[in-house]
């Protein structure tokens, strides 16, 4: 998608509760009230936004960048400070366009998560503007995506309401949405195709629990498993089921990994179960080291790994889970994240992304331990792997297997 200079719609919303999306009235484009941007700031002109009406959220359509963005590196964006490892030149693929320079202006930005495909990089961004301290800039919540020769947007949520966008994930996609999951009991899963968010409310009698999304994983472009506090559920676009009733006694679940056929979801108090088509449900593993366990990857059903809040790397070879020694992790500290390709992982405790190469453990970069510097990982081979940083404020990088480069 090209930038355009494009005014502010109002965008249908399927309401949570499955009625029909409220129409969009006086929402509707403003095609003679001059530039969509102020020449000066770059910001978006208040007259220029669609007014709100229940159920319908003016989104920002793919809007031009600020004046310079786009143009080749000069000078260099600011560099990422304050990380150790091997750095190399900015730029990604043909892109010469900054991210922080896009999207985050001077307003306080979190970085949700980063998930891609081999045609983009998708970035989910929550920013916040306090008119007071000076800040100014696109408030909301924002869904980013770079082809390798520039940032678009593709969704903005100015009004934020709701909550909608409260959540943690942008993840996978199912046919032609990608995935949102805001975590509320409500609204598990959105599904975004184009600007367009509807919400897929799972039904009353699906099982899902009264306390919303832990974690959504994307195993094909036909299903999507979505963790709830005590069950998982599967979506594949249209309907829900409910893949085992409640699995737990104790704590929540926290994560799942999936292929085609296979579930291993993981939770707290060393919650880990395995659905495989051998058995056709949910069995939990004997055997797992004592911990809460916040995330899992695995290769094959006999090549699991699942990390907990004490810091420690399991794996499971199909016979026994086993504690994965000399990580590089700081110590005491919870795995955030693990993701893979091929039969390397990749995994965060929010100061340190490291490696394992199936010999040996690489920190590739890191922040002092207590510093939160990395927000998310997420790629599409061993060497394009994206991490989402918050440090400085607004940053993304990737990794090409040898060095660390920024947007």
């Amino acid at each position: 998608m090209r930038y355009a200079e494009l005014a502010l719609v109002g965008i249908n919303l399927a309401a949570c509760d499955g009625s029909s999306a409220a129409k969009a009235g006086s929402g509707s484009p403003i095609d003679d009230a001059g530039p969509l941007r102020d020449s000066a700031s770059g910001d978006v002109r208040s007259d220029r936004i669609a007014p709100y009406e229940a159920g319908v959220l003016p989104f920002e359509a793919a809007a031009p960048p600020p004046d310079g963005v786009g143009a080749p590196w000069d000078p260099d964006p600011e560099p990422i400070t304050g990380f150790d490892g091997s750095w190399g030149a900015p730029g990604y693929r043909t892109s010469t366009q900054s991210f922080g320079a896009a999207r985050c202006r001077h307003a306080a930005v979190d970085l949700f998560s980063v998930w891609s495909e081999p045609a983009a990089v998708y970035v989910r961004v929550s920013t916040s503007v306090n008119a007071f301290a000076n800040e100014s800039g696109p408030a909301g919540t924002i869904v980013v995506r770079n082809d390798g020769s520039g940032w678009t947007e593709v969704m903005h949520d100015s009004t934020d309401a709701a909550g909608w966008w409260d959540g943690r994930g942008l993840t996978g996609r199912l046919g032609a949405a990608l995935l949102l999951y805001p975590g509320s009991a409500s609204c598990p899963v959105a599904q975004l195709a184009g600007s367009t968010a509807t919400c897929a409310p799972a039904p009353g009698d699906a099982g899902a629990s009264d306390v919303g999304t832990e974690h959504v994983f994307v195993a094909t472009t036909t299903q999507a498993d979505v963790v709830f506090s005590d069950r998982v559920l599967s979506f594949d676009g249209k309907t829900w089921a409910d893949l085992g009733g409640k699995l737990t006694k104790y704590g929540s679940l926290r994560a799942a990994w999936a292929t085609n056929d296979t579930i291993v979801v993981v939770g707290d108090r060393q919650e880990i179960s395995i659905r495989t088509p051998a058995t056709g449900r949910f069995e939990r593993q004997l055997g797992v080291p004592a911990g809460d366990y916040g995330t899992v990857w695995g290769f094959s059903e006999n090549d699991v790994w699942a990390a907990n809040n004490g810091g420690q790397l399991v794996h499971f070879d199909g016979a026994a889970w086993r504690v994965v020694p000399n990580t590089g992790v700081c110590p005491d500290v919870p795995i955030v994240q693990l993701w893979g390709a091929g039969k390397t992982l990749f995994f965060h405790d929010g100061s340190r992304l490291i490696r394992w190469d199936g010999t040996s453990f690489q920190t590739i970069a890191s922040v002092p331990c207590g510093q939160t510097g990395i927000r998310g990982i997420w790629g599409n081979s061993e060497t394009e792997v994206f991490v989402a940083l918050s440090t400085p404020t607004c940053s993304l990088a990737w990794f090409d297997g040898r060095e660390m480069h920024q947007f």
